[in-house]
């Protein structure tokens, strides 16, 4: 991803789109965020990346965005579909990944650890995902 503008498309306050801007940050991606909250309705998270190189648009997404973006990373917790990813779809930027973090567990009662970095055959995570 080294050098990829990567648009995290939803911050959010629970976490998700935290660990998707944290990996692509360590993986060398140009990182923009954007989120239909405003800078003070996200100051818990926006502190929890503080001193990152992240640009933000908060207070709504903008097609800009969308234009200025190789890839596009939905926040988990935000909608499958919308006209934001619509619109990225149309402008044929690769987008409706969502990151996952965690662990799970296999059919046979193992844990097994799903992160953002591997699908779950081992492929990078976004390829896995993207449109």
């Amino acid at each position: 991803f080294t050098g990829v503008r990567v648009l995290v498309l939803g911050l959010g306050v629970h976490g998700g789109g935290l660990g998707v801007t944290r990996f692509m940050v360590r993986q060398g991606a140009q990182v923009r965020v954007t989120d239909m909250q405003s800078a003070a309705d996200l100051q818990t998270s926006l502190a929890q990346l503080e001193g990152l190189p992240v640009e933000y648009s908060l207070g709504g997404h903008r097609a800009e965005d969308i234009a200025w973006a190789d890839r596009i990373v939905r926040n988990p917790g935000g909608p499958r579909e919308s006209e934001w990813l619509t619109l990225a779809r149309a402008r044929g930027r690769p987008g409706g990944c969502e990151g996952r973090t965690g662990t799970s567990r296999d059919t046979s009662g193992r844990s097994r650890q799903s992160g953002w970095g591997r699908s779950a055959r081992g492929r990078p995570a976004w390829r896995a995902c993207s449109a």
